[in-house]
């Protein structure tokens, strides 16, 4: 005969598991803060901290499912911003544990785990290029951040578990590293990049910035110029040791006739070329578990999100 305690105990035991499968369902997964020293930019020529911020998430299983290890996806900011972007800024709604929690209660994406490092520098944006003035932030990236992601989390090793994705700038890098580092990511991704360097400069930027920032001389002027987009694209892309203070040249520079006209530097101008994803023969598209690209430079934030879950989305399991 089945007593009343049995019954009662029979439904404590329902309502546990009830419990632990609505929590398995609604819980988020979590952030973690590290500092990591970076070999890459030791000795950069801005004198930027080879020391660097990473935000990292981890997913829901992390912590309970100490045998499991995850596919990886990096995160890429865009210029001015900063790894905090993707948990307290404007990318996706103000934190990025909220956005993942709603993906894979949807479906949407499987878990893995997030790596978003910090490349804000004194130019206020690294393009995640190697340069000899800014240091060298793509293999900061591929190499060094990977190695330790490796080394100290539950990562799959495999290329076709790894990938690396973003917007703006982050969208240049994305796309840049995945095909400068094939062998390191399987996927690769960027929304609002750019792809087209020399079409940027000419058509949206305007080439007397350029002038413009190659006469200034001390950073008081460029910290109130409005030009350091400028500064940063020729830190990363025609850097020079022998220019300081800035040490860079410039594709643009003004005559010293009267009156003064822009003139091109080709010299400048074919080195920014090497690093123009469409136009470099050395760049090419290596074969991919996934290539996410959005070429618009606007977008409306319901279609950025969306395209942060399809590149996460295409990371093999």
């Amino acid at each position: 005969m089945i007593t009343r305690k049995r019954i009662v105990l029979s439904v404590l035991v329902v309502f546990s598991l009830l419990l632990t499968v609505l929590s398995a369902i609604t819980q988020e997964g979590r952030i973690v803060r590290e500092t990591i020293y970076s070999p890459s930019l030791e000795g950069n020529l801005l004198g930027d901290s080879p020391n660097r911020a990473v935000t990292i998430y981890l997913p829901p299983s992390y912590d309970t499912e100490t045998d499991r290890r995850y596919p990886v996806v990096y995160l890429l900011h865009g210029y001015t911003g900063n790894h905090n972007l993707w948990t307290g800024g404007s990318y996706i709604s103000g934190n990025i544990l909220h956005s993942m929690k709603s993906w894979l209660n949807q479906g949407k994406i499987d878990e893995m785990i997030l790596v978003m490092p910090n490349s804000y520098n004194r130019f206020r944006g690294s393009f995640y290029t190697n340069s000899v003035t800014t240091g060298n932030w793509a293999d900061f990236i591929a190499k060094d951040l990977v190695e330790y992601i490796n080394s100290n989390y539950r990562t799959l090793s495999q290329r076709e578990s790894r990938g690396v994705i973003g917007h703006s700038m982050g969208g240049y890098g994305g796309v840049k590293l995945g095909m400068l580092y094939s062998e390191v990511f399987g996927c690769m991704g960027g929304m609002a990049g750019v792809y087209d360097v020399g079409e940027f400069i000419s058509a949206i930027q305007n080439p007397e910035d350029y002038a413009i920032a190659a006469t200034f001389t001390d950073w008081t002027q460029f910290y109130s110029s409005g030009k350091e987009a400028q500064f940063s694209w020729c830190g990363a892309l025609a850097p020079n040791p022998d220019r300081p203070p800035f040490c860079c040249d410039f594709p643009f520079v003004y005559t010293d006739t009267k009156p003064k006209k822009v003139v091109k530097v080709q010299e400048v101008w074919d080195r920014f070329m090497e690093h123009d994803i469409l136009r470099d023969s050395q760049l090419t598209f290596p074969s991919f578990t996934s290539c996410v690209l959005e070429l618009f430079h606007r977008q409306r934030e319901t279609n950025l999100k969306r395209s942060y879950a399809k590149g996460m989305r295409a990371i093999t399991l």
